[in-house]
């Protein structure tokens, strides 16, 4: 032990006995030497220290380790206890100190007990010391006399888990505020952790949630695909799993979630875990699905725009007799389409605002707004509405321009609509002020147009009459190809 007699007060005792004690007492003395300097090299080795304290005498006895450990430097190891001269108390951090002179409390209720505290070394260096103190002796009144300490520099230990603390106080932070769900699973899918980001999208408290597999959440269609990536990413497939999958919500909708999942290794690389990221992308499918829903419907309807143009274009030149009239009324329809295609085109195809139809139809002619009345209430359009009055508005637009109440200065066009009581849309065009009207003599493809077209592009019913104090003609369509707007 670190306390033993020395080599000369050990050879005096030696010369006073014969030599056969001599020699046994020689051998007792090596061994000493041995197990001290194995005590020595355990210190060091652990990087641990030790001192005696004599609370009798009022002394400490220090090893080089202790002193090493504390960073003081005391001749022949010898310090105080008690007093401005503590060396011990002088070095504890000063937040500790008290604790540290509490911890002596212990040696009067047990033999063993343990210790933890700071130091401050002379370079300022703070460091954290962790070990046991042991009662080597007692009064006759049962109380500590004679103490042994030894204690480790435990600083890298509790570096690494200040480190560890504050790493997991910042995941914590992460995990429980980022934009996204997060969740742990085990390997077969069922959740361990969940953040509240997670809860909200799939509308579902977080006991709701732990120890539920994600399968128990998707819709009829999506049964199995949960499975399906787990096995793949758990058999190496992937190192990443990243897949699109539909949930259905607590509440009873659902929700489109783009999910990726990536295994939690051990140190010799075994699965533990599973870490998810569940991000909410309904807004994305839903725009992706509105995209493909839109070419399709611009494909549809370029075929029938492609058919309508060969039609007006083999039916004008039936109906006119040189190259140029043709140009002119054929230039002019195709206007009148490519205005009905942009009020299309700014609605998403949905449709279109009858007002907007007819005052962009009338806009070709450059004639001014003065020349149209227009009264209704606000009625919203299908498409096939849109397409089907915008080729009778312009065929009316051009009739009324050549042979009509536009032909002249004073007259003008009055287009009204109402909705019926039967909830059908009547729209009313009526022509004053013009030439006296005549019936034409021959049908031409206008008026197909005013007649055919545009009834079957909405099931509609269409009267067109050729009064002499001018042109009247009405279209009336079911409820199902317009929309009635609130004021």
């Amino acid at each position: 032990m670190p306390f033993a007699q020395s080599s000369e007060d050990v050879s005096a005792q030696a010369g006073a006995i014969d030599p056969e004690q001599s020699a046994m007492r020689s051998l007792a003395y090596r061994a000493l030497v041995e197990s001290e300097a194995s005590y020595k090299a355990a210190l060091q080795a652990g990087n641990m220290g030790s001192w005696e304290t004599d609370l009798r005498l009022g002394h400490r006895i220090w090893t080089d380790e202790g002193m090493a450990l504390f960073g003081v430097d005391l001749p022949g190891g010898r310090g105080q206890v008690g007093g401005p001269d503590d060396e011990w108390l002088a070095a504890v951090h000063p937040d500790d100190r008290d604790f540290a002179v509490g911890l002596r409390q212990h040696a009067f209720t047990s033999d063993s007990f343990p210790a933890e505290y700071r130091i401050l070394r002379p370079c300022g260096r703070v460091a954290w010391l962790s070990g046991r103190g042991r009662v080597l002796e007692r009064d006759a009144a049962g109380r500590p006399v004679r103490l042994v300490s030894i204690m480790a520099d435990i600083s890298d230990r509790k570096a690494a888990e200040l480190a560890l603390r504050q790493s997991e106080a910042r995941f914590r932070s992460l995990f429980e505020n980022i934009a996204v769900g997060m969740a742990f699973t085990d390997l077969e899918g069922a959740w361990l952790t969940v953040n509240q980001r997670l809860c909200d999208l799939l509308h579902v408290a977080e006991a709701g949630l732990i120890g539920r597999h994600a399968e128990d959440f998707l819709v009829q269609s999506e049964r199995g695909r949960e499975r399906e990536e787990l096995a793949r990413l758990l058999s190496g497939e992937v190192a990443h799993a990243a897949f699109e999958i539909q949930f259905r919500r607590g509440d009873g909708s659902s929700v489109w979630i783009g999910r990726t999942a990536s295994l939690i290794l051990d140190a010799k690389g075994v699965p533990q875990h599973v870490v998810s990221v569940y991000r909410d992308i309904t807004q994305r499918r839903l725009a992706q699905d509105h995209q493909r829903f839109l070419l399709a419907e611009l494909s549809h309807r370029s075929k029938n725009l492609l058919a309508v143009i060969q039609a007006i274009a083999g039916q004008t030149i039936r109906s006119v007799d040189t190259l140029d009239e043709f140009k002119a009324r054929f230039t002019q329809r195709l206007q009148g389409i490519a205005a009905t295609q942009d009020i299309l085109v700014r609605q998403d195809w949905a449709g279109g605002d009858l007002r907007q139809l007819l005052s962009t139809q009338i806009e070709i002619f450059d004639l001014g707004a003065a020349r149209m009345s227009m009264s209704g209430p606000d009625v919203t359009l299908s498409a096939d509405a849109v397409h089907g009055l915008g080729l009778a508005v312009h065929e009316l637009a051009t009739n009324a321009l050549k042979y009509g109440a536009l032909s002249v200065p004073a007259g003008l066009v009055v287009v009204t609509w109402e909705i019926r009581d039967d909830g059908a849309l009547s729209i009313s065009w009526a022509e004053e002020g013009g030439p006296p009207v005549v019936a034409p003599s021959r049908a031409g493809f206008g008026s197909t147009v005013l007649d055919k077209m545009a009834a079957a592009s909405v099931d509609g019913v269409v009267t067109l009459a050729y009064a002499p104090t001018g042109v009247t003609w009405t279209l009336t369509m079911p409820d199902k190809h317009f929309a009635l707007r609130e004021a």
